[in-house]
């Protein structure tokens, strides 16, 4: 799978007018004004209120993949609304 830079996230953004993009970085190293550390529960429930209803797409190390599917499911979300996909660096 092709990864997605900024602008292609910003073309999805236009066309599907709920599509929502909010960036985090886990340690910034840089002056950042956005969200800082690692997604969780806590996370997810401010940023997206009614996340019960929705579609969650995970992409990314086998590590952060599995950690993101049991916040989901610790969420409750049903494992049909959960699409993920492993894959390690080279």
């Amino acid at each position: 799978m092709k990864s997605f830079s900024k602008m292609k996230l910003r073309k999805l953004r236009f066309k599907m007018k709920t599509f929502k993009v909010v960036y985090t970085i886990t340690q910034p190293t840089v002056q950042w004004n956005g969200l800082t550390g690692l997604i969780n529960r806590e996370m997810i429930q401010k940023i997206i209120p009614d996340y019960i209803e929705r579609v969650f797409y995970i992409c990314g190390p086998p590590g952060m993949v599995d950690a993101m599917v049991v916040i989901l499911k610790s969420l409750n979300i049903p494992e049909k609304q959960i699409k993920n996909e492993q894959f390690v660096g080279d």
